[in-house]
C-alpha cells in the first residue's frame, strides 16, 4: 500500500474554488509543506491569470504559507509575475509546454532516451519506487552490494531522510 511503502510522505488533495482565500483557509494551506498550482482552464492566458490568482490569494490568508509554491504556467512572460508577486517562499514556475517540448525531442533525437523517460512518466508498468534500505536488508552495505542486491530492478540512489535530499548514482563505496 502507499502508507507502508511511503511512510513520511501525505498528499492530500482537496477541492474548491483556489482563488477563494476562504476556501484555502478551510483547508489548511497554510500548513502544507509544498503547493503545487495548476492552471485549470485550456486557454494559456486564462490558467496563468488563474495561477497568479491563487498565489495572491495565498499570500492573503491570515497565516500566511511559507511553503515552496511550484506553479504551472502556458506563457513564459507569466512567470515574471510568479516571481513579484510570490513573497517570501520558494518560488518553482515551470512551463509545461517547455517540458513537454524536450521530451519530444528527446524522443526524436534519441529515441532509446526517449522511450526510457516515456516510460518513466506514463505512470504505466514498472515505475520508480524508494525503498527503506534497512526494510530490505540493504542496512550498512555499500552502493554496490544494493545494486547486486536488486536483480530485477535499476537503482538509481540514495534518499536521506535527514537532508531531506536524493543523491543520484553515488560512489560505489558509499554506505547505505
Amino acid at each position: 500500500s502507499w502508507r507502508a511503502a511511503f511512510p513520511a510522505v501525505d498528499v492530500v488533495c482537496r477541492q474548491g474554488r483556489a482563488y477563494e482565500v476562504e476556501d484555502l483557509a478551510r483547508v489548511s494551506a497554510q500548513a502544507a509543506d509544498t503547493l503545487v498550482i495548476l492552471g485549470a482552464s485550456r486557454i494559456p492566458r486564462d490558467a496563468d491569470a488563474q495561477t497568479i490568482s491563487t498565489v495572491l490569494a495565498l499570500r492573503a490568508l491570515p497565516a500566511a504559507p511559507k511553503s515552496k509554491l511550484i506553479a504551472e504556467f502556458r506563457l513564459s512572460q507569466s512567470t515574471h509575475v510568479f516571481d513579484r508577486v510570490g513573497g517570501d517562499r520558494k518560488l518553482v514556475p515551470i512551463l509545461a509546454a517547455t517540458v513537454v517540448d524536450a521530451a519530444l525531442v528527446r524522443c526524436a533525437l534519441v529515441p532509446p532516451v526517449g522511450a526510457v523517460a516515456l516510460d518513466l512518466l506514463s505512470f504505466e508498468g514498472q515505475n520508480i519506487e524508494m525503498i527503506r534500505a534497512d526494510r530490505a536488508g540493504c542496512g550498512g552495505r555499500t552502493f554496490e552490494d544494493v545494486r547486486r542486491h536488486f536483480r530485477t530492478a535499476v537503482v538509481l540512489g540514495l534518499a536521506s531522510k535527514e537532508k531531506k535530499s536524493v543523491v543520484l548514482a553515488p560512489p560505489d563505496d558509499r554506505l547505505v
